[in-house]
């Protein structure tokens, strides 16, 4: 559940928001409206709020986000997704954010996003965010990207450089933040 000052914040953000919705995503039995944060944000409407309990999820779809919406976790100690992917060959996309328009805004905060191949012990794969074409705000705030593999970070198609442990392409948008993000 959600402790006080994560509710506060929720609320606070939430606020603003007047015909704003908000949904619940937990673990089963936990009376969440939702299972899985994929299934939230194909329900939400334009302006909603998502509240992620704290818990260990899956998914094996990538989160696409196109409309003004903001996912809100626990906390990325304790709150995690893990993104399945069934190929060595790609680092799958955990979050792909697009099409925003002007006045749009995005958040995605208190989240650990990790990617492991089903049935391999101890194998864990980066995983990335995508941002492309954009022309409202994207914000990630406490998105941990934990991983030994180092991978690479690519601002509006220059060449990559290797930072860290996750990917995050930013393709053709130009107001993306990200704030206490280990990548």
């Amino acid at each position: 559940m959600f402790d006080r000052i994560t509710l506060a914040a929720a609320l606070l953000i939430a606020a603003p928001l007047a015909d704003a919705g908000t949904l619940t995503v937990g673990p089963s039995g936990s009376g969440a409206s939702f299972n899985s944060i994929h299934d939230a944000v194909l329900a939400a409407q334009a302006g909603d709020v998502i509240l992620v309990e704290a818990g260990n999820y899956v998914s094996t779809d990538t989160i696409v986000i196109d409309k003004s919406l903001t996912v809100m976790g626990a906390g990325s100690a304790i709150t995690s997704v893990d993104f399945q992917n069934l190929s060595f060959i790609e680092v799958p996309i955990s979050f792909h954010i697009k099409d925003l328009a002007p006045g749009s805004e995005v958040i995605v905060s208190g989240l650990e996003l990790t990617s492991s191949i089903p049935g391999v012990p101890s194998f864990e794969l980066g995983t990335g965010l995508l941002v492309e074409d954009c022309n409202g705000g994207v914000v990630f705030s406490d998105v941990d990207v934990p991983t030994s593999t180092p991978f690479a970070i690519d601002h509006l198609g220059s060449p990559p450089a290797v930072l860290g442990k996750g990917i995050c392409s930013i393709w053709n948008s130009d107001q993306v933040i990200l704030d206490r993000c280990s990548l």
